[in-house]
């Protein structure tokens, strides 16, 4: 919490523009509205480490029916900090054939109005392919955004670490004079590649949602009716990474055009995404030129928000590009600055 004497050296217009940006980020991103602060990151080296994992399936992967396949272009070679150890071949992993999973990252949680869920026809099992896991890494991210016409500014840092066999993500974002918001996601690395058992909301207070996979439900801590778990779910910090990892492991099966479904959950709630594959685009970022593919969440309904987002190829496929828009013209723009030791 911020105190009132802190508060009150900030200019009004500073303040009412501070204001504004959060409660907008709050509106975009899904997330309540007063964080915590967070300490700078790290600057240490790292050694890159890449996590190979076989999966019979690959959740709701549906190939367009008239796309030839093609892969992407081959990944150029880069180091991801200036001060990092030079890179390890992939680790495989055996691991115990399990259901696919899948990532995705903010939603509203407004309470509009949602479509109906997409009906069965459109949950169809694609080909055997593999996941291929990023090595550990801080991400840092400038923020732009605007409301009403009103221009903001933010910081965040996606910290991503695994060691093979677990994995934990957690997003900070940072508002100047307000402190810092949380979400996080920990689980397995399985044969699919991501299996989420936890995934978290904090600002003021804590919010969560609990994989029971044995029981095949999430468990919500926020007084909500638990949800039914599907095959390949994932939470809402999870997504990018889990859509990275598939594509990499398989290139090829995701030409432009390829329709990605999986269930994404949140702190309160469980929805049906559906993620459209583009072209790869060359990104002119404050950390650098990187080429990025673009994926674009598909709107299902007026009041759903757009989520376009960009992986690297030359980066493992993580995510160097974040943006979420309303049909208003409201929108929230991250964008990668820096690759750190985590």
């Amino acid at each position: 919490m911020i105190s009132q004497k802190g508060l009150a050296r900030i200019p009004a217009l500073g303040l009412l523009t501070a204001l504004v940006g959060l409660g907008h980020w709050a509106a975009l991103t899904g997330l309540p509205a007063s964080p915590d602060r967070i300490t700078p990151a790290s600057s240490r080296a790292w050694v890159v480490r890449a996590v190979e994992v076989n999966s019979p399936t690959l959740g709701s992967a549906v190939q367009p029916p008239a796309a030839a396949p093609r892969s992407h272009p081959a990944p150029m070679q880069r180091t991801l900090a200036k001060r990092a150890a030079p890179e390890e071949a992939p680790v495989s992993v055996a691991a115990p054939e399990r259901e696919s999973t899948l990532l995705a990252l903010n939603a509203s949680d407004s309470g509009t109005p949602k479509a109906a869920p997409d009906s069965p026809a459109h949950k169809r099992e694609a080909p055997a392919t593999s996941a291929i896991v990023p090595a550990s890494v801080r991400l840092v991210y400038d923020v732009k955004g605007e409301i009403k016409g009103f221009p903001y500014g933010a910081h965040s840092e996606l910290l991503w670490t695994q060691d093979g066999q677990q994995y934990s993500a957690k997003m900070d974002v940072s508002v100047f004079g307000f402190g810092t918001r949380s979400q996080s996601s920990v689980g397995r690395i399985g044969s699919g590649g991501l299996e989420p058992t936890r995934f978290s909301d904090k600002v003021r207070s804590e919010q969560a949602a609990h994989f029971e996979r044995d029981k095949g439900i999430v468990v919500f801590s926020a007084n909500a009716p638990s949800a039914l778990l599907q095959p390949g779910a994932q939470d809402r910090l999870s997504v990018t990474m889990q859509l990275g990892a598939l594509i990499a492991g398989a290139p090829a099966r995701f030409p432009p055009g390829t329709t990605i479904a999986l269930q994404v959950v949140g702190p309160r709630d469980a929805e049906d995404w559906q993620f459209i594959v583009g072209e790869v685009e060359l990104l002119n970022l404050p950390g650098g030129n990187r080429t990025g593919l673009k994926l674009t969440r598909v709107p299902r309904s007026a009041y759903d928000q757009k989520l376009d987002l960009w992986l690297a190829p030359a980066m493992s496929y993580l995510p160097v590009r974040l943006r979420f828009s309303q049909d208003n013209g409201d929108f929230v723009d991250e964008r990668w600055s820096a690759s750190l030791a985590p």
